[in-house]
Order: structure tokens, then C-alpha cells, then sequence
């Protein structure tokens, strides 16, 4: 024995370095650490490569995407107060005018709205009529029969009673030709008015609403931050002066960043703080002290602080459901710490020094440990083939994470082992761990002495687990990656059920070489949109308001030459004789002689225009490229179930041929393209996780083909019985479970690893199957629970996706486990009942 392996010898220097340098690293790696930021941008979820995700990308990044905010204002309790609520309304408006954050607010159509529309829109009427009845509609108009019925019907509406609101308009328009207008009956919106105050009321009376425009995007967490703070002051504001009794429900804008980062940081603690607690207590009842737990724990969080700044510098952010299973890193990277603690306390416990201690834990459960981590960083590292962002993203955080684990495992973890004393106790057997070594005895070889009822009961499960698989089908409602408790989500139901905000909004996008072609190619989307959509849509295009460029001047040259200027000489002589001024009707009369002398009436500057009607026209900002087009969106909004996959192909192509270039941002059309793309994931995901698996344990055992054979054994049932009971329990993967035959590939050929490896130590790949199952029976299952216990803990999830996927996974290490100790034992009395023992 050397002097180092002695009873009294001191603990070797090198432990102590290494501890002092990883510690090291770790502390500057928190700083960047700290600066990774969750992302929950709608945009990540897009394939690059498809038409659906490619207008929604345009959408997004060209008009913030739904960038209004809404405050629904309710009676706290239910009940309907028309002038409650009116009055909330306008006090919000005047209380949050001018705030920080805020570009406009508005309650109802307001002044600016109604002298738009009356100096620019009613004047221009002509050149703003459908592009299929605007010469009909001028001709039908402005002969002399029909300017005599005009004349007489505004003599009519005009003595009415309670016609006044509409006397502008009549001296703007006097012939009509705002009737013909898509927009004659909605000024700036489509939302339900109070007609006596022009304020937003729904229908039912039980609700007011106010439209905020803020200044910053829908995807900046932490001005919407500052802005919940603003709306929150001015609720408080309102209800003093109004009546505490209000309700104020928000949704949309970077309220919903901000929300989403804070849910997800505040889970991403509480999944990473369980996971982290429960599989160190785990550990410690196991083997009944705190030295082993605390060198994995500290090795576990020296890895996941490497791995997250690591991504910090490298991409700055990760998509929110990958960065969510940042807690399975935990429950795996404890497997580690389980078997290289389990082999250092047998060591120890015999007497050897604990340098040579860890001699041993390399020698003879390095290359499993080894193995097992590099096919489950092979496992997910197929992922970052996969078309969706937040797959790739998760197969590089967690390869890289497990990695990331494995070198603080062999580096700080062993230092703090290694640097115990020679002296230091290790506790006996404790009572969990003799419960393990029981049971694995009971199992194991029970199923070795019951060999034939196992291998007939594993084939039953198998092939009753087909026709569970064939019952799955791929869910592409994106619902499951936000999170559940949303407190957004009460203002959306108030929105859809007082508002008629359906589910589906869709955004047609429509470019052009100048704001004229865009606004022509508008409006014959738009005309062909009224004309397809059915019945309770809503279309509100920028078309129905401006017109300019070649339209405008080809409607003028027709215009001049119609009988216009005969037109007005004839209303004048009609309004004098029908008792009324004439005068009264100047702005409408100089107008048409206007448009008779082929002039435009005047087009409104960009500076006059509301801002609902800025905000849905981009055009290329001061030193764009050249070539960058102007974009115009025409919103829809939906009834509900029409286009539950997006438009049909025929309207595309009818859209298409009116309006090159066009782009349709449609939920239900990116879910399509999500499924499709998921089903081909899944099928080429799950062949490239099985070869990647493969070579890697090909290398593992150096090409043993009955040892690589037997190690991928209970990890293919595991997977297959997952699958099948999957799919006759739910019938359904959402995508994020996509990733399940990946995972349980990767993570659940751990314990066929190690068997195998165990039985070659023996002598045999077959013979000593048994022996090795029931030596590190009680370590596999202490990591399969630890790995439940990560993957369990994303239940405290709030994104339903992340809670799905957890207990899957779950299931399915529990089931290679299962598979391990029981389908293995039976297959090595298989063999020893044929006489026959596979070569190695």
C-alpha cells in the first residue's frame, strides 16, 4: 500500500485546485447568467420556410402584430349601468391621455374621427366607391331625375326630428355617393356604439371598452411592465372619482410580454427550486448522509450556471418551453451523481483511500455514465434539426446542458469527494436503500425464475401498444406554450363574449410599389373578401378611406367627362326650389365641380390621419432599400369556426390574382402548417434519434452487436409502451410532446447502458445480465426517480405544453426501467434455456 492509500495520509492537493477554479468559473458565470432572457415571442414558433409563418413573420415584425391594447370595464359582480360604465370609459380616456407609454387612447369615435371623415372621406366618396359599381354609382346619380329624388329626399331627412347628426354629411355629400362606401357605417371602427354618445358599449349593455395604442411593441416585456404599472394607477384613479364598484379587465400590447416573462421566470424558480430540493432529499434518504447530495447538487448547479451563460452570450434569449426544461437538467444530471456516489461510497465503505475510490468509480462506471450522457445529449441533439425554433432550441439547451452536468460531475464533483478525509465516516445502508436492494431482488429475480410469463406479458404489451400509437394525432393548438393562468385571459373571454372578438383575427397583407398601388390593391382584396366571407365577418381595409396615384387619376379623367358640372348648376336650382340654401350644401357643390373639372376635391395628408387608420399602413422608411414595398392590412375579424385551418386555397388564389404579393396572417393557417410540419418531425425526429442513439452506443460497447442489440432493448419497449399508452389515454401530441421519442431515446438507454456494461465486466453480454441488473438496480432506480422527479416537477408549470411533456417523459424512464429489470433478466434465461450465448 503507497503512503497516500494510508489510514492517515492527507487528502491530495488536486481536489482542493480544482474545487477553487470550477467554483471560479461558476461565480463569473453568473453575472451573464443572469442576463438570459425567456422569450415568448409568437415568432419563434414559426417554420422558417412556409407562406403562413412567412405573412405572420410580415405581420409581426412590419405591424407589431395585435398591438392595441383593450380595457374591458365591467360592474365588479355582473350587472348592466349604462352610465356607470360610460362614464369609466371616459374618465380612463382622460386619465391616461399624455401618460408615459401611452400614443393614443380612445373611448368611442371622437372628434378627430368625425372631421376625417367629413373633410377628406365624404368629399372624395366618388373616388372611393368599389372598384366593380363606382361609374355605375356616379352615373346613376348625377342626372337630372336623380339629383331631383335627391333634393327632395334630404328635404325629408333633414326636417326629420333627430336628424341633425347627419346634416354635415348631407352638405359634404349632397348626392349620396357616400352610401355606396364599404365604410358608410363604420367610422374607424367596427366595435358596437352608444348611437346618443359615440362611446364603445357592447350590445348587452353590461360593458364598456377603451382602445390604447402604446408606443412600444407587443414584444417588449419591460415597457409593458411599465405600462400595467400606468393602467394600474389610472384604474385607481377612475374608481375614486367614478365608483370603486369597476372592473378593469386588459389584454394585448406588451401587456402580454410582460406577463409571459413574468409567469415563466416565476416558474422557471419554482420548477428549478423543487427539482434541485426534491432530488438532493431524494439522495439524502438514500444514502443517509449529506456529502454525496451536496457534491451532485453543487456539481448540478455549476453545470446549469455554465450552460445558461453560455446561452446568455451565445443567443442572448431562448424560447420560454425550452428554457422550461432547463429542470429536467436537474433530475438528470443527478443520475451522475447518483452513480458515481454509489460506487465511491461502496469503495470508501471498504477501506480504500479516496483517491483510489475514484479510480474505481472511472474504471468501472466512467464509460456507462460516459455513454449514457452522450446518447442523451445524442437524443436531444437530433432536435435542432427540427423546423420549429423552440425544438431546436431545446435539443442545444439540454446537449449541451447534460454535457455541461457531466464535466462539473467528473470535475467539482469529484474534487469535493475526493477531498474528504480519509477518516471521514460514511453512513450504513439506510433504510431507502435497503428497501431498493429488496425490491430490485424481488423484481429481478422474480422475472428471471418467471422468464416465460415475462417475455409472453412484454410481447402482449407491445403489440397491444400498436394500435394506441395508430390513435395518435398532433395537436397544433398553440394555446399550450402560453401559460395557463394568464390574467389576461378573463379580459379575452370579456372581449369575445361583449366585443364579438373571436378567436380568429385575421390580417391580410397587401403590398405595393407606392402607397397608391397598395391602396388599389386593398380595396380589390377587400371587395372580393365581402363578397366570399360569410355572413357576420367584419372587413375594415385602409382602401375604404384613401385612394391615390394612377386609381385616382383614372377615376378623374372619367369624371370629366360625365355630366358633373351639369350636376351641380342642377342641385343648386333644386335645393333653391326645395326652400333650401344652397349655400348651406357649398362645400358639397364645389367638391363635385371639382371632380367635373377632373381635379381631386383634396387628398388627406398622412398628418390628418386618425391613428387606427396610420397603424395599418407601413411605408418604407427614410432610407429603406430600394424596391422595399408599402404594406397595407385589411383586419378581419371572424365568426366563430369559419376557417378553422385558414382560408381555403380557392380564396388565396382569387386573392392572389387581385392582389399580387399578398400575404394572410391567419392563426388557423399556421396551425396547419405547424401540424404538417410536426407530423414530418416526429416521423423523421424519432429515425434520427434511433441512429444517433445507436452509433453512439455502437461506440460505447466497440461494436458488440449482441451487447448493443440488448442495451437498446428496454429503451425501444419503454418507448413503444409510452407511445402506445399515450395514445389510448389521451390520443393526442401537442407539439411539444413531439419531442417524446427523442427524450425517452436519449434519457431511458441509461439503464440497458449500464446493465450491459456490468455483464461485459462479468464475462458475458448475456450470462451476466442478472448480476449486473441487481448490482445497479438500486442506482437506476434512484436516477429514474430523480428523473421523474425532474420531469415531474414541470407539472408546477404554468404552459399546459411543458406539464403534458413532463408527465409523458415521465412515464416513459419509468418504463425503460420497468423494461430493464424485468424484460433483460428473462431474456438471459432465454438464452441460457437454448444453450446458447450470443458472441460478444
Amino acid at each position: 500500500m503507497t503512503d497516500w492509500e494510508g489510514e492517515h495520509a492527507s487528502p491530495p492537493r488536486w481536489p482542493r485546485w480544482v474545487a477553487a477554479a470550477t467554483l471560479l468559473i461558476t461565480a463569473l458565470a453568473l453575472y451573464p447568467a443572469s442576463r438570459l432572457r425567456p422569450s415568448v415571442e409568437l415568432a419563434d414558433l414559426l417554420p422558417e420556410h412556409s407562406p403562413s409563418a412567412a405573412a405572420y413573420r410580415t405581420f409581426l415584425t412590419r405591424f407589431e402584430g395585435a398591438e392595441k391594447i383593450f380595457v374591458v370595464i365591467r360592474l365588479a359582480g355582473g350587472g348592466s349601468d349604462r352610465e356607470r360604465l360610460l362614464e369609466g370609459a371616459w374618465a380612463l380616456e382622460q386619465q391616461l391621455e399624455g401618460r408615459p407609454g401611452i400614443a393614443a387612447v380612445r373611448s368611442g369615435v371622437q372628434e378627430a374621427d368625425e372631421e376625417f371623415f367629413l373633410r377628406w372621406v365624404a368629399p372624395r366618396a366618388p373616388l372611393l366607391m368599389p372598384e366593380d359599381r363606382w361609374l355605375e354609382g356616379v352615373e346613376s346619380r348625377v342626372g337630372p331625375a336623380a339629383v331631383h329624388q335627391r333634393v327632395a329626399r334630404l328635404r325629408r331627412e333633414i326636417l326629420l326630428p333627430g336628424r341633425d347628426a347627419l346634416a354635415p354629411l348631407l352638405r359634404r355629400d349632397p348626392l349620396g355617393f357616400f352610401e355606396e362606401l364599404p365604410a358608410a357605417n363604420a367610422v374607424g371602427s367596427a366595435l358596437p356604439l352608444d348611437l346618443l354618445t359615440s362611446t364603445f358599449l357592447s350590445p348587452t349593455g353590461r360593458a364598456s371598452l377603451v382602445s390604447i395604442t402604446p408606443t412600444a411593441g407587443e414584444l417588449d416585456p419591460r415597457a409593458g411592465g411599465a405600462l400595467a404599472a400606468e393602467l394600474e394607477r389610472a384604474f385607481a384613479a377612475v374608481r375614486a372619482e367614478v365608483g370603486s364598484n369597476l372592473e378593469f379587465l386588459a389584454a394585448g400590447g406588451p401587456l402580454y410580454a410582460f406577463e409571459d416573462e413574468r409567469i415563466i421566470r416565476h416558474d422557471l424558480r419554482s420548477t428549478l427550486g423543487s427539482s434541485i430540493l426534491g432530488c438532493a432529499l431524494i439522495l439524502v434518504a438514500a444514502f443517509g448522509g449529506l456529502r454525496i447530495p451536496l457534491a451532485t447538487a453543487a456539481a448540478v448547479a455549476a453545470g446549469l450556471a455554465w450552460l445558461a451563460a453560455g446561452l446568455a452570450l451565445g443567443l442572448g434569449q431562448v424560447s420560454a418551453t425550452s428554457l422550461g426544461f432547463a429542470a429536467v437538467l436537474v433530475g438528470l444530471g443527478f443520475d451522475y451523481g447518483i452513480h458515481t456516489g454509489t460506487r465511491f461510497r461502496e469503495a470508501r465503505l471498504a477501506g480504500a483511500d479516496p483517491r483510489w475510490a475514484w479510480r474505481q468509480v472511472v474504471r468501472e462506471a466512467g464509460p456507462a455514465i460516459v455513454g449514457s450522457a452522450l446518447t442523451t445529449a445524442a437524443g436531444f441533439g437530433v432536435l435542432v434539426t427540427a423546423g420549429l425554433r423552440p425544438l431546436r432550441e431545446l435539443g442545444l439547451v439540454v446537449g449541451v446542458g447534460i454535457l455541461a452536468v457531466l464535466v462539473a460531475t467528473f470535475t467539482l464533483g469529484a474534487a469535493l469527494l475526493v477531498g474528504l478525509r480519509r477518516h471521514a465516516r460514511f453512513p450504513k445502508e439506510s433504510w431507502l436503500w435497503r428497501g431498493l436492494g429488496r425490491t430490485v431482488e424481488l423484481v429481478v429475480n422474480g422475472s428471471a425464475d418467471r422468464w416465460r410469463w415475462v417475455l409472453v406479458a412484454a410481447m402482449l404489451a407491445t403489440v397491444a401498444a400498436v394500435p394506441g400509437m395508430l390513435r395518435l394525432e398532433v395537436r397544433t393548438d398553440l394555446s399550450g406554450i402560453r401559460p395557463s393562468d394568464h390574467p389576461t385571459l378573463a379580459a379575452e373571454v370579456a372581449l369575445h363574449e361583449e366585443f364579438g372578438f373571436g378567436p380568429q383575427t385575421v390580417s391580410v397583407l397587401v403590398p405595393g410599389a407606392d402607397l397608391g398601388s397598395a391602396l388599389a390593391r386593398a380595396g380589390a382584396a377587400a371587395g372580393l373578401l365581402r363578397a366570399e366571407l360569410p355572413h357576420g365577418a367584419q372587413v375594415t381595409s385602409p382602401a375604404d378611406f384613401l385612394s391615390f396615384g394612377a386609381s385616382v387619376d383614372r377615376r378623374l379623367e372619367h369624371f370629366a367627362a360625365l355630366p358633373l358640372l351639369a350636376a351641380a348648376a342642377s342641385l343648386e336650382g333644386e335645393l333653391a326650389a326645395a326652400n333650401l340654401d344652397p349655400q348651406a350644401f357649398a362645400p358639397g357643390i364645389a367638391a363635385l365641380r371639382s371632380l367635373g373639372r377632373g381635379e381631386d376635391p383634396g387628398a388627406p395628408p398622412p398628418e390628418s390621419w386618425p391613428d387606427w387608420l396610420s397603424e395599418s399602413v407601413r411605408q418604407p422608411a427614410a432610407g429603406a432599400a430600394a424596391g422595399d414595398p408599402t404594406w397595407v392590412a385589411i383586419h378581419l375579424r371572424l365568426p366563430p369556426g369559419a376557417w378553422p385551418t385558414g382560408p381555403p386555397a380557392s380564396l388565396l388564389l382569387a386573392l392572389e390574382v387581385a392582389a399580387p404579393g399578398v400575404q394572410v396572417a391567419s392563426a388557423g393557417a399556421v396551425g396547419g402548417e405547424l401540424e404538417a410540419l410536426a407530423r414530418e418531425d416526429l416521423g423523421r425526429l424519432a429515425v434520427l434519434a434511433w441512429v444517433a442513439v445507436t452509433v453512439v452506443v455502437s461506440l460505447s460497447l466497440r461494436g458488440r452487436l449482441a451487447a448493443i442489440g440488448l442495451s437498446l432493448l428496454p429503451v425501444s419497449l419503454g418507448t413503444i409502451w409510452t407511445l402506445g399508452l399515450w395514445g389510448w389515454i389521451d390520443g393526442s401530441l401537442d407539439l411539444l410532446q413531439l419531442t417524446l421519442v427523442p427524450i425517452v431515446l436519449g434519457i431511458g438507454i441509461d439503464d440497458g447502458l449500464h446493465a450491459v456494461h456490468g455483464a461485459n465486466r462479468a464475462g458475458g453480454a448475456v450470462s451476466g445480465l442478472t448480476a449486473s441488473v441487481l448490482a445497479s438496480g438500486r442506482a437506476m432506480a434512484l436516477t429514474t426517480v430523480t428523473t421523474c422527479f425532474g420531469f415531474g416537477s414541470l407539472a408546477l408549470s404554468s404552459l399546459p405544453s411543458l406539464r403534458r411533456g413532463g408527465l409523458t417523459i415521465g412515464i416513459g424512464v419509468a418504463l425503460c426501467l420497468v423494461a430493464t429489470w424485468c424484460v433483460l433478466p428473462a431474456v438471459q434465461r432465454l438464452f441460457a434455456a437454448a444453450g446458447d450465448e450470443p458472441a460478444p
